[in-house]
């Protein structure tokens, strides 16, 4: 009887055969190039759409987000800001040098967001210091880094 901590079998499939491979579970250990990539993709996460849509929002998210931020980004929804874009087309992008510096034990990400309003962009230097903090890992998150707290840093300019 197979135990069910053995290793898995991968099968390779091709037309006419079948290759059976032992694989060994092993963890994957984090590096910084993990953490800075993952750090890019969740800022096109969080702040590109097409749409502005609580419910795409919170899914883009809900992988790589505690639920204690995801909740905070909820309440951003029921501010109603929103509105305020009622009846003009608006979509949002990020610039795609996105700058992500690790110094200090610290995760501290820049990059521009260009909201667009009737066609009009306009750009908005961000700044934002990330909390992460490890958890569960996941096929939609193998590394099992998530973010659990954002602050941003507003420019004076």
């Amino acid at each position: 009887m197979a135990s069910s901590f053995s290793s898995p079998i991968v099968v390779l499939k091709d037309k006419a055969t079948n290759c059976f491979v032992e694989a060994k579970r092993s963890s994957i250990e984090v590096t910084d190039d993990d953490v800075v990539e993952f750090v890019r993709q969740w800022i096109v996460n969080r702040f590109e759409w097409e749409r502005l849509s609580e419910d795409a929002l919170v899914r883009n998210l809900s992988a790589t987000t505690t639920e204690g931020l995801l909740s905070k980004v909820r309440e951003q929804f029921k501010s109603g800001a929103e509105k305020e874009f009622k009846d003009k087309s608006v979509a949002q992008y990020v610039s795609k040098n996105i700058r992500v510096d690790l110094a200090q034990n610290k995760v501290v990400a820049s990059f521009d967001r260009i909201l667009r309003v009737n066609g009009i962009p306009l750009i908005d230097p961000a700044e934002l210091r990330l909390s992460l903090v490890q958890g569960t890992k996941t096929r939609l998150n193998p590394h099992g880094i998530y973010v659990n707290g954002v602050t941003e840093h507003k420019s004076n300019e």
